[in-house]
């Protein structure tokens, strides 16, 4: 999720937002972002339009191949 944390920095898009955006907690976001718990595929969805995500950038920072 590093690559993900890095993009939303660029951005400037500030955690509290996003969080609003995609209708969870800041804390629910903050343990998505660190592993804890896993994003939502409506979420994965999402922010790929608010981060302007292409297929390829959501497989390769999403897509956990075993």
């Amino acid at each position: 999720m590093e690559e993900l944390k890095e993009i939303i920095a660029n951005k400037g898009l500030k955690l509290t937002w996003l969080a609003a955006q995609l209708g969870i907690s800041e804390k629910s976001l903050y343990n998505k972002l660190n592993g804890v718990s896993d994003f939502k595929i409506a979420e994965i969805n999402k922010l790929a339009v608010l981060l302007g995500l292409n297929r390829d950038d959501v497989t390769r920072i999403f897509l956990k191949v075993k």
